[in-house]
């Protein structure tokens, strides 16, 4: 989604953002991001919500992680239960 809808300078500071979550996992847990336990990445990401320099790229991520989630097959098949435009049709019905 990143590479298709939004400019070159977003990308490249999406990129330098993920970059940024890698190495603060490495530097402060000795481990990739990938690697750590929940609790150990919700802190992480904490600090990134709240830092200065990082809080755009956070706002970005988190929208995109929240869209990705709610336009998911689950989500749209389990919860909210979405039919496929433009829905169902009913040609004859009695008028009251």
């Amino acid at each position: 989604m990143v590479a298709d809808c939004y400019s070159k300078e977003v990308q490249s500071a999406f990129a330098k953002g993920i970059g940024q979550i890698d190495s603060v996992a490495q530097q402060k847990y000795s481990k990739p991001f990938v690697q750590l336990d929940t609790p150990q990445r919700i802190e992480l990401l904490k600090g990134f919500e709240s830092g200065a320099e990082t809080k755009d790229f956070y706002g970005l991520l988190k929208g995109l992680t929240v869209r990705g989630y709610l336009n998911s097959e689950y989500v749209m098949t389990n919860i909210t239960h979405y039919e496929m435009v433009p829905g169902r049709y009913h040609g004859c019905v009695k008028v009251k």
